[in-house]
């Protein structure tokens, strides 16, 4: 096999089409700026849970998240789904009881809808897969009493992440995609899931889809685990959960001091953000096979310094990884007093620069 020296790639130029390269450090990094005082949260959806493996990531297109939705200010209407284009709305469905009302929703391959219902002091969730073209509810979930909060993690397979008595998220249910029938409980001590409207500051509607420690394959829950005060230990892990059983199949480690994240899904594998702590260890984005426990990395890097460790963090920004680059995104954006016009770092995106295969 012959081997092309790297070449350095000047600032602004794209790659050549086809040239997918998995590992190497980024030749460049592509900026876009915003006025400081704007707040820019990510408007992408989550990466696709259950899609087919992305073996060769340039091929696949970004796809639009096929939810869209606005809040209706009247108690017990549904926001009006629409499609992509500027067309008429395709439902806008009345509930039976106005005390109930639609919360928030997951999409994806599927689209379910938290349902809460407040009669005096008490709150009950029922959670609905709706058929899009309709929005008829296909089956219904209805979660156990005394739970203090719901959030949807993924649609396809459905999850459901319920705060039994807390904040915090205590326990994921998984359901069955046909019938809505509960097929497992997994406790979540020793776990960080890291769902809710706190993880996204601002006036936004339907976060209850919004969690960053869970992602959801085709046969396998992955979970973000707490993080490990030992310095000679792994910082984190993520554990692959049997959707069906609820049982813990596979564990992948992360480094002393550099924590790991689950990305999206890619088929049966996952792909999972490793961070730096320091100038010296780059960061990576690597494939992991939870059944081989084989890792593959795609793409090995540094962030900017001065914006690292927020870019890096899961609670202040959104990592997605598309096509072979990784996007790091900032929810929110402060100006700085000292240079209130000057540009602030937005969105950066991290392509692959190195051998070609």
């Amino acid at each position: 096999m012959r081997r092309r020296r790297p070449a350095l790639v000047p600032r602004g130029r794209r790659s050549r089409p086809g040239a997918h390269r998995r590992q190497g450090t980024p030749a460049g990094t592509g900026r876009r700026t915003r006025d400081r005082r704007e707040s820019s949260p990510l408007t992408g959806g989550p990466g696709r849970r259950g899609a087919q493996r992305d073996r060769s990531p340039r091929r696949r297109a970004v796809r639009a998240r096929h939810l869209g939705h606005r809040q209706d200010p009247r108690p017990g209407r549904r926001p009006p789904y629409r499609g992509l284009s500027d067309r008429p709305a395709l439902w806008n469905t009345t509930l039976a009881t106005s005390r109930c009302h639609d919360t928030g929703y997951a999409g994806g391959r599927a689209l379910l809808a938290l349902v809460t219902c407040r009669e005096n002091e008490n709150t009950a969730y029922r959670v609905e897969k709706l058929d899009p073209r309709t929005g008829k509810a296909q089956w219904r979930y209805p979660v156990s009493k005394g739970i203090q909060d719901v959030y949807l993690p993924s649609a396809d397979p459905p999850v459901v992440a319920v705060a039994a008595g807390d904040t915090l998220v205590t326990d994921l249910i998984t359901l069955d995609p046909k019938t809505g029938e509960q097929r497992a409980r997994i406790p979540m001590r020793g776990y960080e899931p890291d769902c809710g409207a706190a993880m996204y500051p601002g006036p936004f509607f339907g976060t209850v889809d919004k969690c960053y420690g869970v992602m959801a394959g085709r046969d396998r829950i992955f979970v973000t685990s707490e993080e490990s005060d030992e310095i000679r230990e792994p910082a984190n892990h993520i554990t692959a959960f049997d959707p069906v059983k609820g049982t813990a199949v596979a564990r992948f480690d992360g480094r002393p001091s550099q924590k790991v994240l689950p990305v999206r899904a890619n088929g049966d594998d996952l792909i999972v953000f490793r961070d730096t702590p320091d100038d010296v260890q780059p960061a990576a984005v690597v494939d992991w096979n939870p059944r081989t426990d084989k890792e593959t990395p795609y793409l090995l890097f540094h962030l900017p310094e001065d914006d690292a460790n927020a870019l890096g963090d899961p609670e202040q920004s959104d990592i997605r990884y598309e096509q072979g680059n990784v996007f790091f995104a900032r929810r929110t954006m402060e100006r700085d007093d000292e240079h209130p016009k000057g540009p602030v770092l937005s969105v950066i995106g991290v392509g692959s620069a190195g051998l070609e295969h």
